[in-house]
């Protein structure tokens, strides 16, 4: 009508507008969104993973430094302050295992426990990079999550100003870090400016919470 016949009223080509638009809504940007979201969710699943399974080995090397300091028997060892006297008292004789409780042993044997499988923290660095989604959400997602969740301390009691507290962020993110550096060129210069742009907002709001 408005190419071959008499222009429409202007109350006509606004609804008509309105109404593409509508279109336009349902069928590609509200399902473009929708994609998007779902990749950014995916991604901070991701490092989320990451840093539990960096936590997780954090905790068995402390658990593996305090057994070999102390030992699985410190207690027993002579000039331990919790038995100065270990040695000089007696052994505690083992009782015989009576008929019985053998005959129920071997009638009921012990469920088997599952092994839980402990992924590393290189398995979600690859599940990270092996994701499908577009390369703004990637980088967008990956920087604002790593500055309000891991990369910027949140308390100065876990990690107080301090060459120790560097070296152990150095050592949580070094395999992420550099694994996007590799995969994507130029997303550590745009995660240290991000850095600068945060620590300035947080200068000059002394108190907004990060």
């Amino acid at each position: 009508e408005a190419t071959h016949n008499q222009m429409p009223s202007l109350s006509t080509l606004r609804n008509s507008a309105i109404t593409l638009l509508n279109y336009l809504n349902s069928v590609y940007w509200d399902p473009l969104n929708q994609i998007r979201n779902q990749a950014a969710a995916q991604i901070r699943t991701c490092l989320d993973d990451y840093m539990n399974a960096v936590e997780s080995e954090e905790a068995e090397e402390r658990s593996v430094e305090t057994s070999v300091v102390h030992g699985p028997h410190s207690a027993d060892k002579v000039g331990d302050n919790s038995n100065m006297f270990a040695v000089l008292m007696e052994e505690k004789k083992k009782k015989k295992p009576k008929a019985k409780d053998i005959e129920n042993k071997v009638a009921e044997p012990e469920p088997k426990q599952k092994k839980q499988t402990v992924r590393s923290q290189v398995y979600f660095v690859k599940r990270l990079l092996n994701l499908c989604v577009p390369l703004d959400v990637v980088w967008d997602t990956t920087i604002n999550h790593l500055l309000t969740s891991s990369l910027v301390p949140q308390s100065s009691k876990d990690f107080p100003c301090s060459e120790q507290s560097v070296l152990k962020l150095q050592k949580r993110l070094q395999c992420l870090l550099s694994a996007l550096g590799k995969m994507w060129p130029g997303v550590i210069v745009a995660l240290l400016n991000a850095i600068i742009d945060h620590l300035f907002v947080s200068c000059a709001d002394p108190d907004r919470t990060t």
